[in-house]
């Protein structure tokens, strides 16, 4: 099954390959968007397919086997697992997944990030870091 799962993923990201390459050389660059050299976006992809992998595999590992384990009430213990699996990526990927791929540095003080800690404060959004996106 993982062997399987690694192969799917691996056919998946090559078969987008040349949309993903498309998108980004010819659409992007058209409109002034892309500003990747070839070399950064397959380091990139690659990147990208190394993280899913470290991820994956182990959860899939582990959901088998609450499958195996489960009886005839696998099903809520695989949904368990999934929604807490879920709710963990969610909760970590702006803090370490993120940065694999891009730099964050904190918006400077200014007339942005007074007017951004404003209109958070106005709608009781709890606010509390504000990054830029390189």
């Amino acid at each position: 099954s993982l062997v399987f799962l690694m192969l799917a993923t691996l056919f998946s990201a090559l078969t987008g390959l040349p949309w993903s390459l498309y998108n980004t050389f010819v659409i992007e660059e058209k409109h002034g968007f892309n500003q990747q050299t070839l070399g950064f976006f397959l380091k990139d992809a690659l990147k990208k397919f190394a993280v899913t992998q470290c991820i994956l595999l182990p959860v899939t590992s582990l959901l088998l086997y609450i499958i195996k384990i489960g009886g005839d009430y696998f099903f809520i213990y695989a949904w368990l697992f999934t929604l807490i699996v879920s709710l963990i990526l969610v909760t970590i990927y702006a803090d370490y997944i993120a940065p694999l791929f891009d730099k964050f540095t904190p918006l400077p003080d200014g007339e942005l990030k007074s007017e951004i800690e404003s209109m958070a404060k106005s709608i009781y959004f709890p606010l509390t870091k504000i990054y830029v996106v390189e």
